[in-house]
Parts: structure tokens; sequence; C-alpha cells
């Protein structure tokens, strides 16, 4: 009985670690200048988020934050070194899809 636990948990760890490999998380960032207050910073960053059909936008602190698809993305609000910072991750080894999403963020922000 402990030869087929063992076996059992073998095979539970093996299938677990091969679909943690087969899903390598992608990672995109951007940042730009800008010249808004804290608060004016974060109301940009969920507005942006709103529009482009971002779920579960929540700001916290210094950062928004929002979800799209498997991807989640955050805008970081730096105004007293007059930078914004788009960062973003999820699954898959392409971060083209993940850099699009980035960059969409990015353009509407320097509207």
């Amino acid at each position: 009985m402990n030869l087929k636990a063992g076996a059992a948990t073998f095979a539970l760890l093996f299938a677990a670690m091969g679909s943690t490999q087969a899903q390598s998380p992608s990672i995109a960032a951007a940042w730009g200048e800008m010249k808004l207050s804290q608060q004016a910073c974060l109301e940009h960053g969920s507005d942006i988020f709103k529009r482009l059909k971002f779920e579960r936008i929540e700001a916290i602190r210094f950062t928004v934050y929002a979800d799209f698809g498997n991807f989640q993305l955050g805008i970081r609000c730096v105004p007293d070194k007059q930078m914004y910072f788009v960062f973003g991750g999820g699954p898959g080894a392409d971060e083209k899809p993940l850099l699009e999403h980035v960059n969409k963020v990015k353009a509407e922000f320097d509207r």
C-alpha cells in the first residue's frame, strides 16, 4: 500500500510540475512622463481601465490594478518623479498580446 501511495504522489507531483512548466508567464512594462497629482493619476488610470473594458479595477495607495482576460495590469503613479509606470503579466511565453495591452494603456494615459 505504501508503494501505491508513493507512486500516486509522484505521479501527481510530476503532473503538477509539467503543467507549471507549460504555463510560463509573460511580463511587460512601459513608462511615461506626467504632471498629475497622486489622486488625479489614480483617477485617470481608473478611467482608462474602464474605457478599455478592464475588470476588477482597484486603486491601492500608489497603483491602479485591473484584469483583462488572463492578464493583470497596473498603473503605478509616481508624481514626485513626474512619471507613471504601466506593467502587466499573464500566461504564455509569447509576450506580444500582453505588450499590446500595456502599449494601449500607455497610449490612453498619454492622451
